[in-house]
């Protein structure tokens, strides 16, 4: 009889358990798919049943932080935020939408649908493993890896950018309750007033406009707070000494407080 007190056979012993019980966690997902009655040629469009989404979650919190630990995060630069949304608008917003949440027509269309990626199910991975998982994609989902597309400053631009995102879809879902408004309201509100008031004869938004004043698409990125992007509208010069930029008084609060939520969204 070999003894297990020696080391050699201790690690070998752990290396047999390991081995067993991966071999058991993958005849129970056998079993679980097969019950939910899962096939290789059943609809990509169709809904992940619960077994699966179980399953498919369990799996991926087992072995992603095991792949990503030892990852380290470098510091990154002041611009990085910048970078990391034209990467992830480039790369990323055809499937996962501008603002994160994944309502768009391919991301619907993928089995499983793509994340809410400023949900908590989302921003609750680190951000070391937020970078595994851009770097390798998730396979049997539409995540490809991004590795020979990005390289790794890029990749975390991109984490830094989803945690912003995250941020700014929780603040404007907390002033569109506030207000009493829906999303879609504010966006119309802030829409009209920004044609009738010509904002656009003087600044830039999406990629339209004139280059007088500072380009709006990328308002939300200054970190001003809403109250402070009010008093602006209101007396400009009073809050950017030698601003040019015309008062905006007669605005409704709620003209107001729709262009600074609508201004203030990643886009």
């Amino acid at each position: 009889m070999v003894s297990l007190d020696r080391p050699a056979n201790i690690a070998r012993a752990r290396r047999y358990g390991k081995s067993a019980g991966l071999l058991l966690a993958l005849l129970v997902c056998a079993a679980a798919f097969g019950s939910a009655g899962f096939v290789m040629t059943g609809r990509s469009d169709a809904s992940p049943t619960r077994a699966e989404f179980i399953l498919a979650r369990a799996a991926r919190k087992a072995f992603i932080p095991i792949r990503a630990r030892g990852i380290s995060q470098p510091q990154l630069s002041a611009g990085s935020l910048v970078e990391g949304r034209h990467v992830y608008v480039q790369s990323c917003s055809i499937c996962h939408g501008a603002d994160g949440r994944g309502n768009t027509g391919i991301g619907r269309a993928m089995y499983p649908p793509v994340p809410d990626l400023a949900a908590d199910a989302s921003q609750q991975w680190k951000d070391r493993e937020l970078f595994w998982i851009i770097r390798n994609g998730i396979r049997l989902t539409g995540m490809p890896a991004w590795r020979e597309s990005l390289n790794e400053e890029q990749t975390w631009t991109v984490v830094a950018y989803l945690r912003k995102l995250a941020d700014q879809n929780r603040e404007r879902a907390r002033r569109a309750n506030a207000s009493g408004h829906t999303d879609g309201d504010l966006v119309r509100i802030a829409t009209e007033t920004i044609d009738q008031e010509d904002c656009l004869g003087c600044h830039m938004l999406n990629g339209e406009g004139a280059s007088v004043g500072p380009d709006l698409t990328t308002e939300w990125m200054r970190g001003r707070s809403d109250d402070w992007l009010i008093e602006h509208f209101k007396n400009p010069p009073h809050m950017t000494p030698g601003s040019i930029m015309p008062r905006f008084e007669h605005l409704s609060d709620e003209q107001l407080r729709a262009l600074v939520a609508f201004l203030q969204q990643p886009r």
